[in-house]
């Protein structure tokens, strides 16, 4: 298979034909059309198949408050929840095959505070799997300023929602102790982790947790009433930036290029450009629907595709997984077409979803008559039409 390489491919229909571009120019006026309706400000999209750019554009504007900043397709984004499989379910992954951690492994191996009863039964894959029974979201950042007084509380005081394997419930709670857990048992946090075993092997070169002050290309999100400032170069997520902006379930921040990169590999198997990062067996192992039982669409820390999984194209196949985060980003990754569709938005700038218009905190009221899910969905359907 050719590989995605670094430098940018042209987008030219006498050089790549695995996807009509006449087609694919419905997949444009898509996201012109999703920002001109406020679903968001700006966007940048990038779609490979087999191993080639076939489009990477970016439209609309990466900040519109206070100043406004043009998108440009070498933009940084703030990924949320994408965060979740890009660095950490990866890094458990290579702990796993580096025989430091097992699928298996009660998690009060690592954290005491788990031998509790019905704690103590929670094992690695319901925490990938989003079965270990730990609720989906606490305001954390309320009461604690570091990962340790978080993970605290998780481990003493949350009580689970459901018994362990028993039912399926997204927990970003599961992710941030997984992030705590490529601490314990990789020796180093997860941002120095992943970035010496994923982001720096692949050369990611752009993809990190807390991005240098001094990077003026980030996309802004939105401006925070917790923090009384419009956020940009920061993580947005409360609870990632009370653990001052490396967790397990959000923080890190990558351009479309770096990321289909990181999708070339999986579909690659696990290797990218002669650099193994993972093997094909434990590939298949994470995008393997692990919660069919439970009607529900997750493997191992990816989502795959299913008539109930959120915001993804119709016409996407059922052997595709991806992952799509809050801050209005995902990367979507089909191996029946062989191809990879990164989208990467600011949808809560300069406010988020709900009723901005009654928000009158930046001055700037948003009449959101699309919402970025209607439009991500639109723009996968399209680009599946211009396969070829």
């Amino acid at each position: 298979m050719t590989e995605i390489r670094h430098q940018t491919i042209p987008i030219d229909d006498s050089r790549n034909k695995d996807l009509n571009q006449h087609k694919l120019q419905a997949a444009r006026k898509i996201l012109e059309i999703g920002a001109a309706e406020h679903a968001f400000t700006g966007s940048v999209a990038l779609v490979a198949r087999h191993g080639r750019v076939a489009l990477h554009i970016a439209h609309g504007f990466a900040m519109l408050f206070p100043s406004r900043d043009r998108m440009k397709a070498s933009t940084l984004f703030d990924l949320a929840s994408v965060t979740k499989v890009v660095a950490t379910a990866t890094s458990i992954m290579i702990l796993v095959e580096q025989g430091k951690l097992g699928l298996n492994q009660r998690i009060a191996d690592f954290l005491p505070g788990f031998s509790k009863t019905p704690k103590r039964n929670i094992r690695l894959k319901h925490l990938l799997s989003h079965t270990s029974g730990l609720p989906a979201w606490s305001d954390f950042y309320t009461r604690h300023t570091n990962q340790r007084g978080i993970i605290n509380e998780i481990c003493e005081s949350i009580e689970l929602a459901s018994k362990p394997g028993t039912k399926a419930t997204y927990s970003d709670l599961g992710f941030m102790v997984l992030g705590a857990i490529v601490q314990q048992a990789g020796g180093y946090t997860l941002d120095r982790f992943s970035q010496e075993n994923i982001f720096k092997p692949l050369g990611m070169r752009r993809t990190c947790f807390n991005p240098p002050p001094s990077d003026q290309s980030i996309a802004a999100t939105e401006f925070s009433n917790w923090r009384f400032q419009l956020i940009r170069g920061k993580v947005h997520d409360e609870n990632a930036a009370a653990t001052e902006g490396v967790s397990g379930h959000a923080g890190l921040f990558s351009t479309a290029r770096d990321l289909a990169v990181f999708c070339q590999m999986m579909l690659n198997g696990g290797i990218y450009e002669g650099t193994r990062i993972l093997s094909e067996k434990t590939v298949k192992q994470m995008t393997t629907n692990q919660t069919l039982e439970l009607g529900s669409y997750f493997g191992l820390g990816w989502w795959m595709k299913t008539s109930g999984t959120p915001n993804v194209g119709e016409r996407i196949s059922h052997n595709a997984f991806g992952h799509n985060g809050y801050t209005g980003t995902s990367i979507w990754i089909d191996p029946k077409y062989d191809l990879s569709i990164v989208l990467l938005t600011n949808r809560i700038h300069p406010v988020r979803e709900g009723s901005p218009e009654n928000d009158e905190s930046v001055g700037i009221m948003m009449n959101r008559k699309l919402s970025w899910g209607s439009v991500q969905r639109q723009f996968h359907n399209a680009v599946i039409s211009a396969i070829q």
